[in-house]
């Protein structure tokens, strides 16, 4: 009977000490998983990338492959355009264009992949508010023209970039009469742009 306590107890132990074990474990992993998600405890000092006389705001960032994309409307020279800034060396330095010259272009977002970089903006050039696209193909250093992605005779405002691999995603906001929008959203897919009008279920193609 002695014997039989003895193995009991054994058994007891060796359980209560796996157990302990696996305690410590699992919540070492649970804290190391914690911290990972955890905000950052410092942050770098702030840079001001834009110190002119001219109004910069809306700004937009993605990076790829180590390469810092920005963008941000700028009026410095009257009406509001386009910049566009790039840093290969985590923000130490920047290389600057002005995108735009035409216009009233404002809200403007970016997204990359690769050594693509894709931005789209609001303009009104030809008198209303439409959605412009442009793209570089090599990490900003130079870029194609400004091409209209959709108009229609109200206004299109605010547009958004998504990028998937090889596939775009741009929404924006429509004005249709006093104070009431749809979201409108067009994808591109091997070059060649696809509408889908949220509200009105239209459907044409593009490329671009």
């Amino acid at each position: 009977m002695k014997k039989d306590n003895s193995e009991a107890n054994l058994k007891t132990l060796f359980t209560l000490i796996l157990l302990i074990v696996l305690l410590v474990v699992g919540t070492g992993a649970c804290t190391s998983q914690l911290g990972s998600k955890a905000l950052p405890d410092s942050w770098s000092e702030d840079v001001n990338l834009t110190n002119n006389t001219g109004s910069s705001k809306y700004p937009s960032a993605a990076i790829g492959e180590g390469v810092i994309h920005l963008v941000w409307q700028d009026n410095r020279n009257g009406e509001y355009e386009i910049y566009y800034k790039g840093s290969m060396d985590n923000g130490g330095t920047w290389a600057q264009q002005r995108l735009t010259y035409s216009g009233n272009s404002v809200y403007p977002s970016v997204a990359v992949n690769g050594s693509n970089v894709h931005v789209v903006w609001q303009d009104d050039r030809d008198g209303c508010n439409c959605i412009y696209y442009m793209r570089s193909t090599d990490y900003g250093e130079k870029w194609g023209d400004g091409k209209k992605l959709y108009s229609s005779y109200q206004s299109s405002e605010h547009p958004r970039i998504a990028v998937n691999g090889s596939n775009l995603y741009v929404v924006w906001q429509e004005y249709i009469y006093y104070d009431f929008y749809n979201v409108y959203f067009v994808f591109s897919c091997n070059y060649f742009l696809f509408y889908i009008v949220i509200y009105f279920h239209t459907f044409t193609t593009q490329k671009i």
